[in-house]
């Protein structure tokens, strides 16, 4: 049958069906639309490592490693039950970066091509060495192109030479810009150490160039890169962690018709708007880690005007996939959903590292470790913090001789809000929860109520080793005014001896004697260096010493209308919700 004749005999069939069906059939809709699902931060580790003697380590670590690769087999059956175009997986492929786990990986990923979804991949901070100490422990970028050959670089129409970035096209009308925006390191031929920068300047002009023939070839370029091109955290962190070389191409890829980016790197669920000098808006899509609560990935269905994006939560492992030494706790609480499992596993994460703070293998560690009066105060410091997280919040779960918190307030007249959790380290969890799901946050609930309290209760455990402080600074005695605390909400810092004992902990240098010279009295050195600051943070905390007043801090107002208000509003709410669709022109 000659063309012509064959095109107008499946005209003829789809009117004659048409007709009979009164459904317009959409003959364009596979050039129109394309289904995606969006993933980041696999974190997989082979359970070929896993033995009955290993498995608590792994259990214990603050990513759900132990079921990294239950968890995946179990999501990889979800992706192919909803068929979608492609899978696109933003980088953090495994945790170790080590060649089993790669290659274990990569087995999966091709189980979900079989099934007739294309996978692409690009690589995060996890799979190669980024350091010298990784060098020969981490597969490097040649082993790594060649164990994801499959899954991008032998469908690129593109790639670039000094790196792992390739372009590879999405169906009939978009083209995949997969970026390695992550410095790492490899032996070269001569066997010496090379750095390969997170954005190099060949890699932009690349990236442009790339950008440049999307238009040539009337494709729509979407961006995939591990690192997000703009911070999701609260402003008040995020304006001192901006990097100045990925939102400089943020506002590129604004102005030059590229309009979103798949991204990771942070476990959030979340999306930031970058307007460019000129008006134009580039959005990056931030998607957070399968083994981490909310353990969430995307499903978003991309067209000629926009992308529509929806959040889907993982809440299920299928045992099968569990190694042979997974223990039996663990197999009866998954069974109870993979959510409530993570939301646990988060609070155990929350408690160790609360544990550790007095440890050296805490995050006050290197400090800790020197033995000196400050390395002393920190471990006091971390003891009262412990005590205020791990002690029942209420009266009614005091055990042998513990203080609840709920009893101190009651000694100052005050009732705290009412909660369901027994402990501030259960109570946290809900505040971890909220920040890293997106979910509406904790504005009017008992839960952010309470917070001052916990704060409040923090500083009575701070005077109750008043005797410790005395052994290290005799002439600085701490001795906060709980009374005024609890009943006005503000803190006395120079006569409670907070701040002079602080300040009798710095050394002679220019910055401790800098800040000895601004806080030697009051507070109004701090305030007179506001601009400063705030130049200093980017902006970030502009307007921090509206708090600050003589020789005391507004703590309610300080949490509330400043942390939660004015400089981390994102705890409070999210821009954009899980189901969003973004539009782009006509």
């Amino acid at each position: 049958m000659k063309k012509g004749l064959a095109i107008a005999f499946i005209a003829l069939i789809l009117a004659g069906l048409t007709a009979l069906t009164g459904v317009a059939i959409d003959t364009a809709y596979e050039a129109q639309y394309l289904d995606v699902t969006v993933m980041s931060d696999v974190h997989f580790v082979s359970q070929k490592t896993f033995t009955a003697d290993n498995y608590a380590y792994y259990e214990g670590e603050d990513k759900m490693e132990h079921i990294s690769e239950a968890i995946f087999n179990s999501v990889a059956d979800e992706v192919i039950a909803s068929a979608p175009d492609y899978l696109l997986i933003s980088g953090d492929l495994t945790e170790r970066g080590d060649r089993l786990s790669h290659e274990e990986l990569a087995k999966v990923l091709k189980r979900i091509e079989a099934a007739g979804v294309n996978v692409f991949v690009i690589n995060g901070n996890h799979d190669l060495p980024t350091n010298y100490s990784q060098l020969d422990k981490k597969i490097d970028f040649n082993e790594y192109k060649e164990i994801y050959a499959d899954f991008g670089y032998s469908e690129a129409v593109s790639t670039f030479y000094g790196g792992l970035s390739y372009s590879a096209d999405l169906g009939k009308t978009h083209r995949l810009i997969a970026v390695d925006n992550i410095g790492w390191c490899y032996y070269d031929t001569q066997g010496e150490i090379v750095h390969k920068p997170p954005m190099g300047e060949s890699q932009k002009q690349w990236i442009e160039e790339q950008i440049e023939r999307c238009k040539t070839d009337k494709r729509i370029p979407v961006i995939m890169s591990h690192i997000p091109f703009k911070d999701h955290f609260p402003k008040s962190v995020a304006n001192m962690r901006d990097n100045d070389a990925y939102l400089t191409m943020a506002k590129y890829f604004a102005d030059n018709g590229v309009n979103y980016a798949f991204t990771g790197h942070l476990h959030l669920q979340d999306i930031k708007k970058v307007t460019s000098d000129s008006g134009n808006e580039f959005y990056d899509i931030g998607n957070p880690s399968m083994i981490h609560y909310p353990c969430s990935y995307s499903s978003a269905r991309l067209s000629k005007n926009g992308v529509d994006i929806s959040e889907v939560r993982h809440d299920s492992v299928d045992e099968k996939y569990l190694c042979d030494v997974t223990p039996d706790h663990v197999r009866e609480e998954l069974k109870q959903g993979m959510q409530s499992y993570a939301v646990k596993h988060m609070r155990q994460e929350i408690v160790s590292a609360v544990e550790k703070l007095d440890t050296p293998s805490g995050l006050l560690g290197g400090m800790i470790s020197k033995g000196d009066d400050r390395a002393e105060a920190l471990k006091t410091v971390a003891k009262a913090a412990k005590i205020t997280c791990s002690s029942p919040i209420y009266v009614k779960d005091e055990k042998d001789g513990e203080i609840s918190m709920e009893r101190v307030m009651k000694t100052y007249g005050v009732d705290i809000p009412s909660i369901e959790y027994k402990t501030v380290y259960e109570a946290s969890t809900v505040y971890a929860a909220s920040v890293f799901s997106g979910d509406d946050a904790l504005e009017g609930k008992p839960e952010f109520d309470l917070i001052k309290y916990v704060f409040y209760y923090l500083m009575y455990n701070l005077n109750a080793a008043s005797e410790e402080f005395a052994a290290i600074n005799p002439s600085v005695p701490i001795n906060v005014d709980m009374e005024k605390l609890v009943t006005t909400g503000k803190l006395e810092c120079y006569d409670s001896g907070i701040v002079p004992f602080v300040l009798s902990l710095l050394g002679d240098g220019t910055w401790e004697r800098m800040i000895k010279g601004m806080l030697g009295n009051d507070f109004d050195g701090i305030k007179g260096a506001e601009g400063i600051i705030a130049v200093f943070a980017n902006g970030a905390f502009a307007g921090i010493t509206d708090y600050f007043s003589g020789k005391e801090i507004d703590v309610d107002g300080l949490i509330y209308d400043g942390v939660f208000v004015r400089y981390a509003p994102e705890l409070k709410s999210r821009e954009y919700g899980r189901t969003v669709r973004l539009t782009f022109g006509k």
